[in-house]
C-alpha cells in the first residue's frame, strides 16, 4: 500500500505504527463483512473500527489527514 500524504510528499513509511496497524485491521475487517454480505450473512462491526472519527486523538487526526489526502490523488 503505498500512498502520499500530508503537506509534503511523505510516503506510507512515515505514518505511525499506530495508524498502519489500524488501516492494516480497517481493510481486513471490511474485506471479511463484505465476504460475509456476499454470502448472505452479516457481520456488525463497531464504528471505531473502520470511522476514524470514532478514534481517540492524536490518532483520529491522523487518520483523518490520511483519507482527505488519499482523497486528494
Amino acid at each position: 500500500m503505498s500512498c502520499l500524504i500530508t503537506m509534503g510528499l511523505a510516503k506510507m513509511d512515515d505514518l505511525s505504527d499506530e495508524l498502519k496497524q489500524w488501516l492494516s485491521t480497517r481493510q481486513r475487517l471490511l474485506k471479511c463483512s463484505a465476504a460475509f454480505r456476499d454470502d448472505g450473512g452479516h457481520i456488525m462491526l463497531r464504528r471505531e473500527v473502520y470511522d476514524p472519527e470514532e478514534l481517540m486523538e492524536p490518532l483520529r487526526s491522523e487518520a483523518q489527514e490520511y483519507f482527505a489526502n488519499k482523497s486528494n490523488l
